[in-house]
Parts: C-alpha cells; structure tokens; sequence
C-alpha cells in the first residue's frame, strides 16, 4: 500500500537565508536522511533561469518553439508550488500565440505545421496545470488543427491532434470561443472519415477467394455479476471483413458515462478502417486511430469524460483474399487490460497452444510506473474503503467521482495498485491501468492514449482469434 510519486517542490526560495543555505546544502549532500528533497534547490535555479528568459524580451523572443512547449509541459507536469508560478505559462503561451497569428514570425521559427504541433504541446502543459484554464492559446490552436484536418493535412493527426484536444478537456467548462472551437474540431474529424464501418458475424464470403476456408465471425456482450448482483454492461464490440480484411475489436467502457463512452470510440474507430494501409504501416494505422478516437471522445459535447473512459484491443487481419507477396498478417493494437489471443493448431490438429499477443498495461508495471511519476502522477493501492467499491477500471460512486480517499486514516490498502492524481488531493481517478482512452484526470497525470502494437505474418497453423476485455480474462481459466 505504500505509495511512490514525484516530491512536491516549492515555486520560491525560502527568504530566511538559513532555510536558503540548508537547501543549497541539501543538493549537494544529495538528500540524506533529514535533508529533505534533493530536487529543490535544482529546481529552483532553473525556475529562476527560465524566469530571467521570459522577463527579458529579447531573450524571450529569441527562444526556439520547442523551448517554449517544454517549460510548459515542465510546469503543467510537476505543478510546484504552492503558490503555483502561473505567469510563467502565461508568459510562453502569450509568446506562442504572438508568433502563431504572426505569419512572418512563424516562418522564422520553421515550419508552420511544426509550430503548430509545437504550440499543441505547449497547450498541452498549460492545460495540465489546472492553472491555466482560460488563455486565447487554446481556441487558436483548435482553430488551426480543425483546418488542418479538414485540408486533410497528415499533420494534423496523430499526437498534435491528441494534444490539442487533451488541453480543451483539461480546461472544461468551455467559455464561449473555446466551445465553438472545439465543436469545429469535433466536426472536422467526423466529416474527415465519413460513415462507420458495418458490422459482420457468421461466415464471411466477402472477398475471400473461392474454394478456400471461409473465416467464422463471432462476438458476445453480456453483463456480468459482483457479489450476486448484475453490473451494468458498458462493453461494446465489433467485428467485420471487407476486401479481405477482418477486423476485431473489443471497447471496454467504465465509469458512470463509460457505456456512452465506449460507444463513441467504437463510433470513431468503426469511421476510420476503411483507411487504415495495407501491410507494415497497419499498426501505426491503428495507433493513430485511436489516437483519433480518444480525441473525438474528449472534445464530446455532451460526455464529460473526467472520469469516466475505456480500455481497448483492436485485431486487424489482412490478406485473407489471397492478394499480396505477404499473405496473411496480423496487427493488434491495445490499450489497458483487454487482451488478445491467438490458438495455433499443430500436429494435424492433435496438438492446441495459446499464443498471447498483448501484455496489460498496469501502474505497478516497472516501466509504466516510473512514466507515471514523471508525469505527475502517484502510484498506489486504495484505502479499503475505496477499494471495497471500486468498479470497472476505477473508482466511482453515484455522482460519478470517485468516494473520498483519505490515504492517512484508513484501514490499510487493498485491491491492485492504481494511478492517482497527485495535484487532485489524492482523490482521482483511481484507476487500475496505466493506459487507455478518456478518463481526463487520468491524463493529466500520465495515463496513456498512445497504444501498444504488434505485427506479425500468420503462418498455416495459426487458426483461432479471441479478443476480449478483463471481464472474460479475470473469470475463466
């Protein structure tokens, strides 16, 4: 139950010089035991360096884009203070929005798709903060991405679109130009992509050469029980074949909103296939589908992601119509604990194995937890009576937030160990994955939208496909 995270840090020196000098101290012995925090007094002579360029204009101007984005992303991450130093993230989003509407000054800094995805990221900190929650810089960037988008621009998608639409749900509710700039968005990718796929079970014929084995679709939701009650089902699934193709995919919602949740991502995801490439760049197609999709889900109108969201796998087989040097290849990209199977048959069918082609992502993974610490975030079990009526992926209670999570008085810890909002008094979101989709708090404090992928030929043996949330995985052997 013990709990790991950043230390807090100060935004100003102490002004008594002994309390200064211990400090400066405490860097150099390199925190022993009594000393406090190693990290202040280096922190504290580059906060006071990065004030010195933004104060002095020449300095300031002359500072590159990407310098900008990460003192932001750099605050909005460690949040230091209290008090919290907000003019610096006034001052770098104020710089970006002046070079931004000036396009003879975005020309001297590169690129004006790469000053946009840098002014994203800069958005990005600043919204991270929970310090900055009304700022031009946010409409503007929106505004431009939306564009891009409708332009059909490539780099307008991916993390830049991701970023921005990160910082407009950080920074609900919207005023008045914010709300029409994310509802412009909002569109852009809708009418971007078109229709959703349709969805396909039983045996399909489509495109599949004749003569050969006809792929067998199937899929099944049902609600399960806890503690001989019926939990609400907010999973979704989907499955189709066209051209050769099929597609699996899992979306599991929790959270009070997660049913609407994970509709809409299986929604967004469903508009998308049609254009994911053929061959290697399939994964990397997925990927940023889902980036898309978490995008689209943030900027809801009317789905209040902040605690509420999904966990993911997506299966994508090709080749299965005979086209192709390659013939049939895998790609599975998954967010979170839904997994995916493979059953390979050997031996004319004497001989079953189980092939796993996903690992969940979960905070106490070693890896996973360091990225959360870095992104502000605490990692530990629940107090017990948190975790006595945790649902889904997280925490939740009738009004959609997580209970009251006192860490001090409690009766100990249970459960999994869980992301925390470090800058939220420890009350959110709770959640028992490291990455997946929604959840705003959760990605204000490291929880990831950017999925794991893995590509792969299939051979002759490899026969059956199961995709899956953690409600079949957590039950049966």
């Amino acid at each position: 139950g013990e709990g790991i995270e950043v230390a807090a840090l100060p935004s100003k020196w102490p002004s008594d010089s002994v309390a200064r000098t211990q400090l400066m101290q405490c860097c150099a012995n390199g925190g022993g035991e009594g000393n406090g925090n190693p990290g202040t007094s280096p922190f504290l002579w580059a906060h006071e360096r990065i004030e010195e360029v933004l104060d002095d204009t020449a300095l300031r101007q002359a500072a590159s884009f990407s310098w900008l984005a990460d003192t932001a992303v750099f605050y909005g991450t460690l949040r230091p203070g209290p008090p919290f130093p907000v003019h610096i993230l006034e001052d770098c989003a104020d710089e970006a929005l002046r070079r931004l509407v000036d396009v003879s000054i975005a020309r001297q800094n590169g690129s004006e798709e790469e000053c946009l995805a840098q002014a994203c990221r800069l958005a990005r900190g600043a919204a991270m903060s929970h310090a900055l929650a009304r700022h031009r810089i946010y409409a503007e960037v929106a505004q431009r991405v939306a564009t891009k988008v409708r332009e059909g621009s490539q780099h307008a998608f991916g993390s830049a679109l991701h970023d921005v639409a990160l910082s407009l749900a950080l920074v609900r509710p919207w005023d008045s130009e914010v709300a029409q700039a994310a509802a412009s968005l909002l569109l852009a990718l809708k009418t971007r992509w078109g229709r959703p796929a349709t969805s396909s079970a039983g045996a399909c014929t489509q495109g599949v050469e004749e003569g050969s084995l006809l792929p067998v679709l199937a899929s099944s939701s049902k609600a399960g029980e806890r503690n001989g009650e019926a939990k609400k089902n907010q999973d979704v699934c989907f499955t189709s074949m066209e051209g050769g193709v099929v597609v699996m995919m899992i979306v599991d919602g929790h959270g009070k909103r997660g049913g609407q949740a994970a509709g809409e991502l299986r929604d967004a995801l469903k508009r998308q296939l049609p254009h994911i490439p053929r061959g290697p760049s399939a994964t990397k197609g997925l990927a940023d589908a889902l980036l898309v999709a978490d995008a689209a889900l943030l900027l809801h109108p009317k789905i209040d992601a902040e605690y509420s969201g999904a966990t993911c796998a997506v299966l994508r087989i090709e080749g299965l119509d005979g086209r192709g040097p390659s013939g049939r290849r895998l790609a599975v990209a998954h967010l979170g604990d839904c997994r995916a199977i493979m059953g390979r048959c050997e031996e004319d069918g004497k001989l079953w194995s189980t092939v796993r082609l996903t690992d969940d992502h979960r905070p106490d993974e070693a890896l996973e937890a360091a990225r959360l610490l870095a992104a502000g975030g605490r990692v530990r079990k629940a107090p017990l009576q948190v975790a006595a009526s945790s649902v889904g992926g997280g925490s939740s209670s009738s009004n959609g937030k997580p209970p009251k999570a006192n860490f001090e008085d409690c009766e100990g810890f249970g459960g999994p160990s869980r992301l925390w909002h470090r800058g939220n008094g420890g009350l959110g979101p709770g959640l028992a994955m490291s990455r997946g989709l929604g959840d705003t708090l959760g990605k204000g404090c490291g929880l990831l939208a950017e999925a794991t992928t893995r590509e792969m030929p299939l051979g002759p043996d490899d026969k059956v496909f199961v995709v899956a949330s953690d409600g079949i995985f957590d039950v049966l052997s």
